[in-house]
Order: structure tokens, then sequence, then C-alpha cells
């Protein structure tokens, strides 16, 4: 049986809950950054929409995003959690969207930046980790995303790594698809690297002047 919007918005708010117990209250387990987490996103505070904005803007060196183009990912995001540092500051965002009407039920992973004060230490993993539950409690056996960072799919696998360990999941499997000229440029002042060698080497095979990405496609194996 398919689920509507209602029945996702509703598992949602159930997820909301348990993300509360995840992050004891909003924190992470580091010591110097805390989550917090939007649904309703086309109802955002003007000011909070801002400051995302201008998050995003900085991550990508205020050279390769405009902030109407943050703004466009920002308001496409069904939900979305963002990243404060202990001075208050909004460092980071994610956000996805759901379609649970299909045969298979799958979310996107859309629209995410970090600073570079908040990259190097999983957060994106956690924040891969918060969105992809709120999938698996509306039903979702499948994850996509667009990228051409190999950051993010290290990020993705490994908070599906975590989800497996807890036996949430059983496993997973990732498909890559070429999207050549995607984005129409690099998104990034240089081209990144994750730490790992065998990830990086499949992004090596990106024309990044041209704008090539990868649609990533994780099946989940419950």
């Amino acid at each position: 049986m398919h689920r509507s919007a209602k029945d996702f918005l509703e598992a949602q708010t159930s997820e909301q809950k348990y993300q509360a117990r995840l992050y004891g209250g909003g924190t992470t387990d580091k010591p110097d950054f805390s989550i917090a987490r939007i649904d309703d996103v086309k109802g955002i505070d003007a000011v909070l929409l801002r400051e995302l904005c201008m998050t995003g803007v900085e991550a990508f060196d205020r050279k390769t995003m405009t902030y109407q183009e943050v703004e466009e990912h920002v308001l496409k995001s069904h939900t979305l959690f963002y990243v404060r540092n202990k001075e208050g500051r909004i460092v980071g965002f994610a956000g996805m969207q759901g379609s649970m009407d299909s045969e298979q039920r799958s979310i996107y992973l859309s629209g995410a930046a970090l600073l570079e004060e908040a990259q190097g230490n999983g957060l994106y993993a956690q924040l891969s980790l918060a969105r992809i539950r709120v999938g698996l409690e509306a039903g979702a056996t499948l994850v996509h995303t667009s990228t051409q960072n190999p950051k993010v799919e290290a990020g993705i696998r490994d908070a599906l790594d975590s989800l497996a360990a807890e036996g949430r999941i059983a496993g997973h499997t990732i498909k890559r698809e070429h999207l050549k000229s995607y984005y129409g440029r690099m998104l990034t002042s240089e081209i990144p690297k994750s730490r790992h060698s065998e990830i990086n080497a499949e992004y090596g095979k990106l024309d990044y002047g041209a704008g090539d990405a990868y649609k990533l496609s994780f099946e989940l194996q419950m």
C-alpha cells in the first residue's frame, strides 16, 4: 500500500520525537555543535531563511553558488536539518524531499552545505543519518542524491553503515549514474577529496570543468 503525503508528514512528526532522543534534546555527539529540524520549510522565518542562505553562499566560497540558488534548494526541501556552533551561528544545513506515492518509496537528499569549521568531524554523516531515519520511518527503501563531491557519498555510506550496525537495515547497494554537464560548472573552488581513495578514484572520472556529477541511488536492504 502506498503512503500519502499526509502519512509521510505523520511519520516525520514521529521521527522528530526520535531525533530529540538521538541528539539528547538537540545536541550532537560533537560538543561544539547542535542540530535543529524544520518540517514546515515553506513557512520558515525570513531571518532564519536568510541566515541559512548566507551560510550556503559562504560554504561555496561566495563564488560558485548564488544566494538565489541556495534559497531555491532550501525551499524545495520537505524537511531540513541545520547546525549551529556553540556561539549560535548556523554553520551548515541539509534538506530532503520524500516521494512516497511510487512503487518504491524513496527520499532525495538535497541542498546540503557545511562551513569549513564544521567539516571533517562526521557532521555530514550525522545529517545524512538524520534524514535517512526520517525516510525509514515513512517507509522509504531507496535514497537518491546528485553530487560531484566524494565527501557526500562517503558521508551517506557512513550513515548507512551505522544503520546496518544498529540492525535498522540489513545493508545497502549503490548505483552511480554519470550525469554529464549536470551542474554546468564546478561547484567548489577546488576539486574535493574524501578520506577514501576508492571513492576518490570514481570521482576522478568526472569532468569538473564541464560540471559533471553522479546521480547516486542507494537501495536499502531491509
